[in-house]
């Protein structure tokens, strides 16, 4: 698989059944709508689980977005402190956010599945998702 720390964008989701089941269907409808703006083999999205994500030190460099809650997803466990919170739903759906410091990072998480769905709608339709890959693959 073609892959490159500065262009190839992360999506990790909980490894765990309930993760694996909610999450991974929402972490392929964002790589779907991210991957349309690519231009090149390395600009795109790869999904990938919170333990191979934590277990591979190099690839935390990679642009990443983690899709989760911390009690589902071990990588959103480490992360929600360092990325700064810019969306909420309510009290039950969330979007952190950073383009910052040469780095690309974003947490995308509900209180249930309802809430991640939600978060997520907004991560795309809101303009995050554009704001990020503009930064990373230098357009839109």
């Amino acid at each position: 698989m073609p892959f490159d720390v500065t262009d190839t964008v992360l999506i990790v989701v909980g490894s765990e059944l309930v993760p694996e089941e909610k999450d991974r269907p929402l972490a392929y409808q964002l790589k779907q709508a991210m991957d349309k703006f690519g231009d090149n083999r390395f600009q795109k999205a790869v999904v990938v689980s919170d333990h191979w994500f934590l277990d591979n030190p190099i690839f935390q460099a990679c642009p990443s977005i983690i899709l989760g809650g911390a009690g589902v997803n071990k990588a959103a466990a480490e992360s929600f402190n360092r990325i700064p919170l810019v969306w909420t739903g309510g009290e039950r759906a969330f979007v952190h956010f950073s383009l910052s410091d040469g780095e690309a990072k974003a947490a995308i998480w509900g209180l249930d599945e309802r809430g991640t769905t939600e978060a997520l709608n907004a991560f795309i339709s809101d303009g995050y998702m554009e704001q990020f890959v503009a930064r990373i693959w230098k357009r839109v």
